[in-house]
């Protein structure tokens, strides 16, 4: 089910630095990405078709929410196939 699994622990982080440029659209559209911070937008955009590239979840939101994303992402592994 999940492809990929990192633990980032540091604000420094590449992909954390990626995300943070993500803010300016300049960036944006040259790389054609954007980020969504709510997961509840990520659920409802899902059946008509829009996916995320990547899922980034704090522990916090992992704990509290891991049947949903869990459910969520094997439907979206799903979806890929």
């Amino acid at each position: 089910m999940f492809k990929e699994y990192a633990e980032i622990i540091s604000k420094d982080n590449d992909k954390i630095k990626f995300l943070r440029k993500l803010n300016l659209k300049k960036y944006r559209d040259d790389s054609g990405q954007f980020f969504v911070e709510n997961f509840n937008i990520v659920l409802d955009a899902a059946p008509a078709g829009i996916l995320p590239e990547i899922v980034y979840v704090t522990q916090e939101f992992y704990k509290k929410n891991k049947t949903k994303l869990e459910v969520f992402l094997k439907n979206m592994d799903a979806a890929d196939c």
